[in-house]
């Protein structure tokens, strides 16, 4: 029995490769003229209702910008009037930026048409110069408020307006003493600064040096000595130590330097002087 199972098996396998190969499945028919022009047409209306859609999101924008500035001067004291001209700030900043990254990959596809684009980027401009009143509203109101002006550098520094945001810093670091606002400014020059190039060493150790003669005696400003610590071990000794007076070798002088500003940050109360302390004991034994 098991002979003759197999044998069936043996004749049902060769009849079943003798078997004709099923045809193989027809190409898709080609598109006509008709139906590529369809296809194109619909594409084209579809553009054309996003651009409208983005452009009366952007007037909505605008104007939900505007109500919210006007209710909030017209009652100063109330701060969640305040409170939501920063959250609609905040949703317009948003909007601008994937707008941005929008335009960007369309470039990148080649795919931008400028005449197209006119009247949305007409209304990305609009609704930008109404974020910026907006925040002018904000500072004028409370001038002295750190939240206000580092919630205007931060959407500035999102969409990259760089000298948009030094002419906001130069507006307001000297008349606040706030040590996030200062360390936003320390971040901002990291982040735009060559540390390989003198200029751009000089202008990173400047802006740390600068914010520690503005607030280097505040109770919080712990932190800031420790990055700063962090970027003059990052940066190159030949950018920045090669004029200092101290004998040795630049490495010498380089330790001079980090030495300097543990001694300075050892000097004053903060909250984290236990964890600089701990870092300079770690340094002094390397």
């Amino acid at each position: 029995k098991k002979k003759a199972k197999k044998t069936t098996t043996t004749e049902q396998d060769e009849a079943q490769a003798a078997a004709p190969a099923p045809p193989p499945h027809p190409p898709p028919p080609l598109e006509s003229a008709e139906q590529t022009a369809a296809r194109a047409q619909a594409a084209a209306a579809a553009s054309v209702t996003d651009a409208l859609f983005d452009t009366t999101r952007q007037q909505s924008l605008a104007s939900r910008l505007k109500y919210a500035v006007a209710r909030a001067t017209k009652s100063p004291e109330d701060a969640s009037a305040w409170e939501q001209v920063l959250r609609e700030v905040q949703t317009a900043t948003q909007t601008q930026l994937q707008r941005q990254q929008a335009r960007a990959n369309f470039e990148v596809a080649g795919e931008t048409d400028a005449d197209d684009d006119a009247g949305t980027e007409a209304n990305v401009a609009a609704t930008q110069d109404v974020r910026r009143e907006a925040m002018e509203a904000c500072v004028s109101a409370y001038p002295t408020c750190a939240k206000f002006w580092r919630a205007y550098v931060d959407s500035e520094i999102l969409l990259q307006n760089h000298d948009y945001t030094r002419s906001i810093f130069s507006r307001s670091l000297l008349q606040i003493p706030n040590v996030e606002l200062w360390r936003s400014y320390v971040s901002f020059v990291v982040a735009t600064s060559d540390p390989e190039t003198k200029q751009g060493a000089r202008e990173i150790e400047g802006s740390y040096e600068a914010a520690l003669a503005a607030v280097g005696h505040d109770i919080d400003i712990g932190g800031l000595y420790l990055e700063y610590v962090n970027a003059l071990k990052n940066l190159t000794a030949t950018c920045l130590y090669e004029g200092m007076t101290q004998a040795g070798s630049e490495e010498q002088r380089k330790r001079h330097a980090l030495r300097k500003v543990f001694h300075s940050g050892l000097s004053v109360p903060h909250r984290s002087i236990e964890a600089l302390w701990k870092a300079y004991e770690a340094f002094e034994q390397e």
